[in-house]
């Protein structure tokens, strides 16, 4: 080997394939040659060359591991699978792992966190059976980490290819008005694709591990999209709950979880809203594209359109969606829908252009005109399953 530039070159094969004692030696030979402590130990030292060379192999295998089991848990006696299934995935994952201790934990929805508890290695299996890794998770446990992470997505950054988990139960200040996740600029509200620079929308995912978040402020009298986020587009929000002790109050785009989702991919699953809501919806506000809205739960009363949806893809739907729909899936409310002097009110939906699939409502429904239990007012191509 000749040189700095050679050693380093060659250092992670050298160092990962030999024994701790052949190492020494080679370390002591390198020293009596002339070698610096710096050039071993340093940023760009041998060792810590070698060192990052053995964790990206060792993250590697992991993640080919986890690829072989999804790929094996998928196979069935009937054929290929696109949902996961808990056990049969947790199997397979043993298989692969043998006596490495693993956690493995269930997000209900075909989607699942990993964590390898010898190197605390966190590893997200998103329902597409995607899989990423620790580099691009986000842990957010504190409301001052959650703020930032909001500051962060409305100064541009969407987080695509990411997750972002909660960790903890998040209580905000009450006194505050909270801005939504995920900024939508009212002046561009009717451009064909709200994705402009003025725009500043969430497209990751947020996994909030069905912790309860509670201290949100809305009290809005314009069109912007307002909830705990307020522009996702082809994002997914899943495991959310918002809790009795928020003060929500706004127009058609605003919502306990999302004010405006948009796009032609992205699901919102396994959201709870116990907040008493003046607005549009419990869940979402607004809906315009191709979505899935599955499991999702509303408890408090909606002075509003719907107690999941308010409005799914309004009287202003874009053509680019002419011929795509979503699908509101396995969902209740039990909270009562008030909306005393207007149209469009439902128990799961207010204005429909979508499928609705085993959903139930529990609760009263006081409207005006065009008032359904499930779903009332239903647009055009519309191929509602009720």
């Amino acid at each position: 080997i000749d040189g700095q530039a050679g050693l380093m070159s060659y250092s992670s094969l050298i160092f990962y394939s030999l024994t701790i004692d052949n190492i020494l030696n080679i370390i002591v030979l390198i020293i009596l040659a002339g070698v610096s402590i710096a050039m071993l130990t340093g940023n760009k030292g041998i060792l810590t060359q070698a060192q990052k060379a053995k964790e990206e192999t060792e993250n590697a295998t992991e993640e080919e591991k986890i690829q072989l089991a999804v790929i094996g848990s998928s196979v069935t006696d009937n054929g290929y699978s696109d949902i996961l299934d808990e056990e049969s995935f947790t199997e397979e994952l043993q298989k692969q792992f043998g006596s490495q201790s693993i956690d493995v934990h269930s997000n209900g929805d075909g989607s699942f966190l990993i964590t390898i508890n010898d190197t605390q290695r966190k590893y997200y299996i998103n329902d597409d059976e995607t899989i990423i890794n620790g580099d691009n998770i986000v842990e957010i446990n504190t409301p001052e980490e959650l703020v930032s992470f909001r500051d962060d997505v409305n100064s541009g950054n969407s987080y695509e290819g990411k997750v972002v988990l909660l960790t903890d139960d998040i209580t905000l200040d009450l006194s505050q008005e909270w801005e939504a996740i995920g900024y939508y600029d009212q002046a561009t509200e009717n451009i064909k694709y709200p994705d402009t620079d003025t725009n500043k929308p969430f497209r990751g995912i947020f996994d909030g591990g069905n912790y309860t978040i509670n201290g949100i402020t809305i009290t809005s009298t314009d069109e912007i999209c307002h909830g705990l986020f307020g522009l996702v587009i082809d994002g997914t929000i899943r495991n959310v709950v918002i809790g009795e002790n928020n003060n929500i109050s706004g127009k058609q785009r605003t919502a306990g979880v999302v004010g405006y989702l948009y796009g032609f991919q992205g699901n919102i699953s396994n959201c709870i809203n116990y907040s008493n809501i003046t607005g549009n919806a419990g869940i979402v506000g607004n809906i315009s594209g191709q979505h899935m809205i599955y499991n999702c739960k509303n408890y408090g009363t909606i002075t509003g359109s719907g107690g999941i949806v308010g409005s799914s893809n309004g009287t202003d739907w874009p053509e680019e969606f002419a011929n795509y729909s979503h699908k509101i899936v396995n969902c209740g409310n039990y909270g009562n829908i008030i909306k005393e002097n207007g149209t469009n009110c439902g128990g799961i939906v207010g204005y429909l252009k979508g499928n609705i699939i085993n959903c139930c409502n529990k609760c009263e429904i006081n409207g005006n005109i065009n008032v359904g239990g499930i779903a009332r007012k239903c647009g055009r191509n519309n191929r509602e399953l009720l």
